[in-house]
């Protein structure tokens, strides 16, 4: 999508790894929670690293764990929605979550960009609590650009990163967005928190 410059999918995204951590814990240090050997001990036959096999395989082992623990697929993204991320610097997950609509910033949607002095995950909670639903992808709907210390090595080659230019051009064309350093987002969520 970043490639060719085109919008950013607004999906939903749920770790069918962590999933299979949460439902079956037994198989940890054991025989793990790989696709293939999770598969197998589950009798769900399929062709190995052929993407749509590897779907399909994934889709009957989500179905299978929410039988296990006796939830949905929503049941799955509650239950996961505060756990830990990697940091940025690992694989790219998703942070997207919608914000406690009792929350002072109820409405906003926030996205962040950069190393931040906590994890982006801590972060995204912050936000969360205070209302503001988090996602991954700059778009029209979000209201708030926080942003960290950029990694020149993966700018290539730009000042700021495409999160940040991508809010910049739709500021520029009349979106409302904020953008701000962390300490702004700081300062924002000790005042909506009551704290001084």
């Amino acid at each position: 999508m970043n490639r060719y410059d085109l919008e950013q999918l607004q999906v939903t995204w749920l770790d069918s790894f962590l999933v299979a951590q949460q439902a079956w814990p037994e198989r940890k240090g054991n025989r793990g929670h790989g696709l293939k050997s999770l598969a197998s001990d589950l009798g769900i036959e399929f062709q190995h690293h052929d993407a749509l096999e590897d779907a399909r395989a994934v889709a009957h082992i989500m179905l299978k764990a929410c039988h296990e623990v006796g939830t949905d697929i929503q049941g799955w993204l509650q239950r996961l929605a505060h756990r830990r991320l990697p940091s940025s610097s690992g694989p790219t997950r998703s942070l997207r979550g919608d914000g406690d609509i009792a929350g002072p910033l109820s409405g906003e949607v926030a996205v962040f960009t950069g190393h931040l002095s906590i994890s982006q995950s801590e972060a995204a909670d912050l936000a969360q609590r205070a209302g503001c639903a988090v996602t991954n992808s700059v778009s029209r709907k979000v209201t708030m650009l926080v942003v960290g210390t950029q990694n020149k090595a993966v700018l290539k080659g730009y000042e700021k990163s495409r999160k940040h230019r991508d809010a910049e051009k739709l500021k520029e064309e009349g979106a409302s967005i904020q953008i701000l350093s962390e300490n702004d987002f700081r300062e924002l969520m000790q005042l909506d928190s009551g704290e001084h």
